[in-house]
């Protein structure tokens, strides 16, 4: 809540209105701090660099057993649907990477974990760039950052435009 708050602020005055924090967050993920919906995942996993293709297997698996938890909480008062979840990322190779683990295994995990959903498919997970997810909203919105190297190189994450359009697009978590 105070992230977005603190976005919506700086960038707009107080020409927006949030969602009130009494609706998040959202069930199936720990959230570190009760009442805030926004959280930072450490994530310990090198990226992989291909020319101008950067991706990060680690982050791809973390992110998919985050959606999977997720869904398993839906049946929960404070659950979301499979349709209420966006994943974006700024980096295409990502993007495939997450659609096509997302694609390849989230039935046969849930039928695993005994929470074989009735009309859920992998399609109802919006996986976009963070271009194409401009103007759009979810409940519950997870972003794939993809760096980490010894560097410090953040990529994209240096563009203040771009880390607004990614850290203000969920309602909810």
């Amino acid at each position: 809540a105070k992230t977005c708050g603190s976005i919506q602020k700086a960038l707009y005055g107080a020409s927006l209105a949030g969602v009130p924090v009494t609706t998040r967050p959202v069930a199936g993920f720990p959230w570190p701090k009760p009442g805030v919906g926004a959280a930072f995942v450490d994530i310990f996993g090198e990226e992989t660099v291909d020319g101008s293709h950067v991706w990060n297997v680690t982050e791809v698996e973390e992110i998919f057993h985050i959606v999977v938890d997720l869904i398993c909480s839906s049946s929960l008062a404070d659950g979301v649907k499979a349709s209420d979840i966006a994943v974006i990322s700024p980096y295409a190779s990502q993007v495939r990477r997450i659609q096509q683990r997302i694609h390849a295994d989230l039935l046969s995990t849930l039928q695993g974990r005994g929470k074989a959903h009735v009309g859920v498919t992998p399609d109802m997970v919006t996986v976009r760039s963070v271009e194409d997810f401009v103007g759009r909203e979810k409940p519950v919105v997870i972003v794939s950052c993809v760096r980490s190297n010894a560097f410090g190189d953040v990529g994209w994450c240096g563009d203040w435009r771009r880390m607004n359009v990614a850290l203000s697009r969920a309602t909810r978590g």
